[in-house]
């Protein structure tokens, strides 16, 4: 080794400890600096990750839930109305089963009714109270009666073109009124029987009681070939077909109809988080249609008892040997969900509102609602 290369070496053997030294140093740092630019990141306002107290699995649906309609009395189906996404309201025929000459029936009631006043009017005598109050009935029932079938054909003419919405909302108003003085007339009977003790009634009397009662009985097995929208909103599935024989039975729903203008979740909780939750607290909704948008919402009711799982399962890891809590969610105004979408919802440990992230405000959303990893 010459003297050259042994002074190399020297040097190297002082240089070495301090590169390394320094390399470990500055390494240390950077570190440090990583960790101190993340505490820093961490405290930023709306970084924070939100705390979800629990988290239960849902289904979108109208807020007054789904109604299932079915037949009140049994028949063939001789036309259906409407068609799923319609909009309705109230008293709409859906559908109409064949007549099987019910109609006929109660035509022929109210020539006999007719008959029965008039031979009760020629006799004379009564109790003039019990009288007047029952003709106020009978001639509030058959007004009724001539509304509702006035509606009926001006929404027919509607729904095939024809006619104007004019007619049709002064349709509805007048059948609204009909039915409202009827229910007026009814109760003013049941306020004369808690003042007054009735008579007992002469032959003529009876025989009117008797015409009326037929007439009311045949009124009604008429309107049983309706099968009429039970509320205001939308069609959102129609089962029944023309021709086809339907009973009274809760198991052949002939359509489903629901208010949407507002939606709701019904979401199943599972019995160990059913003390993490309660009416007013606040809840994030998310859809896999809709990934990386948040939709708000808050709790309005929750079961008073367990039950078993509705819901189907979503994959061999869901459980189903609990009972679950049905709880429900009201959605914000507005949201693109539909009914029957499955969805989750995280119930948020503060009722405070949330703000819902949108496709529009995707770098907002980081600020208003970050994204939360699921329980």
């Amino acid at each position: 080794m010459t003297k050259t290369n042994g002074a190399m070496l020297l040097a190297l053997a002082f240089l070495i400890p301090g590169t390394i030294s320094f390399a470990g140093w500055a390494h240390a740092q950077l570190a440090n600096g990583k960790v101190e630019l993340a505490a820093q990141a961490a405290t930023l306002p709306g970084t924070e990750e939100p705390e979800w107290v629990a988290s239960a699995p849902g289904r979108v649906e109208p807020k007054g839930g789904e109604i299932h309609v079915g037949a009140t009395m049994s028949g063939r189906i001789a036309s259906v109305l409407v068609a799923e996404a319609d909009k309705i309201s109230r008293g709409d025929i859906l559908m109409q089963l064949e007549d099987e000459g019910t109609t006929a029936r109660f035509q022929s009631s109210k020539v006999e009714a007719a008959r029965a006043k008039k031979d009760r009017d020629d006799n004379g005598g009564g109790d003039s109270d019990y009288r007047v109050t029952e003709d106020d009935i009978a001639n509030a029932e058959l007004a009724f009666w001539n509304s509702r079938d006035a509606l009926d054909r001006i929404a027919g003419k509607r729904r095939n073109g024809e006619g104007n919405q004019t007619d049709l909302d002064e349709a509805r108003k007048s059948y609204v009124a009909a039915e409202t003085l009827l229910a007026n007339k009814r109760n003013a009977l049941v306020d004369l029987q808690g003042r007054k003790k009735r008579p007992n009634p002469n032959r003529q009397e009876s025989a009117l009681a008797a015409a009326r009662s037929e007439q009311s009985i045949a009124s009604a097995l008429v309107e049983k070939t309706h099968i009429r929208a039970p509320i205001e909103g939308m069609v959102l599935k129609v089962s029944g077909k023309i021709g086809e024989t339907v009973t009274p039975s809760p198991d052949q729903v002939l359509a489903i109809v629901g208010n949407t203008e507002t939606l709701r979740i019904k979401a199943e909780l599972d019995e160990r988080d059913v003390g993490r939750v309660k009416v007013g607290q606040q809840a994030i909704v998310r859809a896999d249609a809709f990934q990386g948008q948040d939709f708000a919402g808050h709790v309005t009711s929750i079961a008073p008892a367990l039950t078993a799982p509705g819901l189907k399962d979503r994959g061999a890891a869901r459980r189903t040997d609990v009972d679950v809590l049905e709880i429900h969610v009201d959605l914000d105004p507005n949201t693109p969900l539909i009914p029957g979408l499955r969805v989750d919802v995280f119930f948020k440990s503060t009722t405070a509102p949330l703000t819902p992230s949108t496709p529009a405000a995707a770098g907002a959303a980081a600020t208003t609602v970050a994204p939360a990893k699921a329980p």
